[in-house]
This record gives C-alpha cells, sequence and structure tokens, in this order.
C-alpha cells in the first residue's frame, strides 16, 4: 500500500516493535506512492530513505528520508514525508533506487536521475 513501516531487531533476532505481522515503527505513511526504502546507521540514530512518486507531475515526487533513534522513536510527524533530499525531479526526468552509505553521524543517501540522461546524485544527510 505505499507505507513504509521499520522493526528494529536485537542481537538474540528478537523483534522489539511488535510480532511481523504489526506494522512497527510507522515511518512514512502519507498517502503517496512511498518505494525503495533503505537504511543506514549513523552513531545512535537510523537513516531511513526512500523514494516518493517518481513523477514530477505528482508534486511531491523525489527522495526523502528520515531519522529513527536506536529506541525506535521516529525524528518527525508520522503521516507526512518528511524532508525531501533531492528535491522534485526537473520536467522529463524522475529519480530512482535511493541508496545509504554512513560514516560517524553523516549518512551520504545517493539516488539515479533518469530521463534524457542518466546521472548518480547525492546528498548528505546530518542530524
Amino acid at each position: 500500500d505505499g507505507r513504509i513501516f521499520g522493526k528494529r531487531i536485537a542481537a538474540d533476532g528478537t523483534l522489539l516493535d511488535g510480532p511481523a505481522s504489526a506494522d512497527g515503527i510507522a515511518i512514512a505513511t502519507a498517502p503517496v506512492a512511498n518505494y525503495g526504502a533503505v537504511v543506514g546507521y549513523v552513531g545512535t540514530d537510523y537513516v531511513v530513505a526512500w523514494g516518493v512518486g517518481s513523477y514530477p507531475q505528482y508534486g511531491t515526487a523525489g527522495i526523502y528520508s528520515a531519522r529513527v533513534s536506536a529506541d525506535g522513536v521516529l525524528d518527525g510527524v508520522p503521516g507526512t514525508l518528511g524532508p525531501s533530499v533531492s528535491g522534485t525531479p526537473p520536467g522529463g526526468a524522475w529519480y530512482v533506487q535511493p541508496r545509504i552509505s554512513s560514516r560517524g553521524t553523516e549518512a551520504l543517501v545517493t539516488w539515479i536521475k533518469r530521463g534524457s540522461s542518466v546521472d548518480v546524485l547525492g546528498a548528505v544527510v546530518r542530524p
């Protein structure tokens, strides 16, 4: 249904945010086409990035991110998109395949821009 939820897993494999059948931590539940969620660990938190809508005519299209504390608390408002790390793609282009690489407390979120050319773009996400 396009919503993104997360679950933390203890070192022994125990699910910390309810059973597998439950939703878990609500990360992106706005009624848009969320896809391709990826997660990176940054110091004491997690950064989750995902694509929205693909095409610029949807208005919310782009790559978004959110932070989740090690305690499972979303830094943001559930039900909203959170901050865009990419901005809206230019006309005739769309953003796909978000990825995360982390170092210390920073995360590098990258994505592919497809359109008249194919480019790899990125942004650093900091606390």
